[in-house]
């Protein structure tokens, strides 16, 4: 009897060192990235970043997607309709491990859709553009997660939304969808806007 149970204990702990773990793994394992985990599997980014990798993952809660959503007057579930939402999810995603004790402040790095994010380090904790990273170096087999509070937009116009350069500059508004907002009234406070090629926040009605 003791020769069998040696046995199975042999075998169970052979499996489970052969199982592995990947971004993605974190992803769908976790009760607070449902949205993240939608959007990934709808824009078919689920074998990509299962893959050998290895992978940085910015993972935006969902509170991060609900606050993005609520600043452009959406439900959660519509920023799935996004045409620029697999751009907007690379952006989140860095070739390569990047761990916490590889950041400094100023620091900036490309994400594999080709914008840069850049880092803020201080003894408040570590930034990554306008993101505060609340859950840092969750290691997998093939990279690292940090969970971060907020939903990564580029600040380059051309990048985050398609307006053709003969409105860009016309001092309307919009929003990072690209739709015309008729005035500054209806933007939502702490919403994101665009006027002019730039990307703001109104915090003042």
């Amino acid at each position: 009897m003791k020769k069998i149970i040696m046995t199975f204990g042999l075998v169970l702990t052979t499996l489970v060192s052969l199982a592995q773990t990947t971004v993605v793994d974190i992803i769908v394992n976790s009760e607070d990235h449902t949205l993240l985990e939608a959007a990934v599997v709808q824009e078919g980014l689920v074998e990509t970043l299962s893959g050998e990798g290895p992978f940085t993952v910015f993972a935006p809660t969902d509170s991060a997607f609900i606050t993005l959503a609520t600043s452009l007057d959406l439900e959660p579930t519509d920023l799935l309709n996004l045409e620029n939402l697999t751009d907007i999810l690379t952006y989140h995603v860095v070739g390569g491990s990047v761990l916490s004790t590889d950041l400094s402040d100023g620091l900036v790095v490309n994400a594999i859709n080709g914008g840069s994010l850049t880092f803020g380090v201080d003894t408040m904790g570590v930034m990554v553009n306008d993101a505060m990273v609340t859950v840092a170096d969750i290691i997998t087999d093939n990279g690292v997660v940090h969970v971060i509070d907020a939903v990564l937009i580029e600040p380059q116009v051309t990048n985050v939304i398609e307006i053709d350069n003969n409105r860009v500059n016309n001092g309307i508004y919009y929003n990072i969808t690209g739709q015309e907002i008729r005035s500054y009234q209806d933007i939502p406070l702490n919403g994101f806007y665009i006027r002019n090629g730039q990307k703001f926040i109104k915090t003042v009605e």
